[in-house]
């Protein structure tokens, strides 16, 4: 009875809570890798987005008595080559965010990191800060660009976010259950590689679900424009889940089962703008899914290997209805194979 009123002796003593000057360290230069999330610029953290703006000399958040003044030396880019907001346009994202922003390419990205994202931060402490939807390291690219700016002493801080990487959880497919993650590049009718589906093989082999990433095609120039050297650039080009489909198809008639461990009837779950208001997610047979209208982009295609009871259940929840699958696999058997003239979800040059 004597004990009940004693208070409990904590195991560690707590510390004083952080104050906002902890979460933004004054810096006289910095290199910013901001993860976005995966539907909207507004998913960015809180803390994030403080960070960024009072790093450019603005108020932490938008709309502020006060808003401060833009330093001339800060540079916001939002990179667009790994992963896109399909439905924002650049000016949308700088509005959201209340601070201007710029494109980074490919080019940019791989080939002039020192000169436009390292030197400004060691030279002249600016800073600079690279926007990624999702999280900054579900790409090996941005992997490489934190370990350049290490190796130049650039001060770094990063932020992560949500990314298509965990966000499949909602599927009610367990995790850590996926095996290596695959990347399906689009055919055409000079190149037709078949390597992703051998790897989905191993996952197979292992037990294990397989989550293929579909190509996104953005700034593309067709071969004549880049031998002259003209900036001509082909419209966004996104892979939806019915040609991923039909490219693992033709993979499976190509290199037989035996090679790809999958089949005509292995179970696949489609995910079409996952976090968004808008997501869908359901679950169907991959010839069906040939025949899948999953809407607009950004999509993925989860190859699923053996069900746990739990899984078995969410995938029989999103599963189409007979009849839904019977007219996917009309539509997915008039589509026939994958070619360079197959219509792909596209969007405006100017919404890039």
């Amino acid at each position: 009875g004597s004990n009940q009123n004693r208070t409990p002796t904590p195991l560690v003593n707590p510390s004083p809570p952080p104050t906002p000057s902890d979460f933004y360290p004054p810096m006289p230069g910095e290199f910013l890798l901001i993860g976005l999330g995966l539907a909207h610029p507004s998913d960015i953290s809180v803390r994030a987005l403080k960070h960024l703006r009072t790093s450019c000399g603005l108020s932490a958040l938008p709309g502020a008595p006060d808003e401060g003044t833009l330093k001339p030396n800060a540079k916001v880019y939002l990179e667009c080559y790994t992963s896109i907001f399909p439905h924002f346009s650049i000016d949308e994202v700088s509005k959201e965010l209340g601070v201007p922003v710029l494109e980074a390419d490919r080019t940019i990205v791989e080939q002039q990191p020192e000169d436009l994202f390292f030197t400004p931060v060691l030279e002249d402490d600016a800073t600079v800060a690279l926007l990624i939807v999702g999280d900054p390291f579900s790409a090996t690219t941005h992997s490489d660009l934190t370990s350049r700016a290490a190796e130049l002493g650039v001060p770094m801080t990063v932020y992560h976010n949500a990314s298509i990487m965990n966000a499949v959880g909602a599927t009610g497919l367990q995790l850590y259950r996926f095996g290596q993650t695959v990347s399906i590049p689009f055919f055409n009718d000079k190149w037709r590689p078949h390597s992703f589906a051998t790897k989905i093989r191993a996952n197979v082999d292992a037990d294990l679900h397989t989550m293929c990433l579909l190509d996104i095609k953005v700034k593309e120039q067709t071969d004549e424009n880049l031998l002259r050297g003209r900036a001509i650039f082909e419209p966004p080009r996104f892979m939806s889940i019915a040609t991923a489909a039909r490219q693992l198809l033709e993979s499976l008639r190509v290199l037989g089962k035996g090679e790809v461990g999958y089949d005509e009837q292995t179970t696949v779950v489609a995910v079409a703008r996952i976090g968004s208001t808008d997501q869908l997610i359901a679950s169907m047979s991959l010839a069906a899914a040939a025949g899948f209208d999953a809407g607009t982009p950004l999509h993925t295609l989860l190859l699923c290997g053996s069900l746990h009871v739990m899984e078995e259940e969410a995938v029989s929840r999103i599963r189409l209805s007979p009849e839904e699958e019977k007219a996917c696999l009309e539509r997915g058997e008039r589509a026939g194979d994958v070619g360079t003239s197959d219509a792909e979800n596209t969007e405006e040059e100017d919404e890039m």
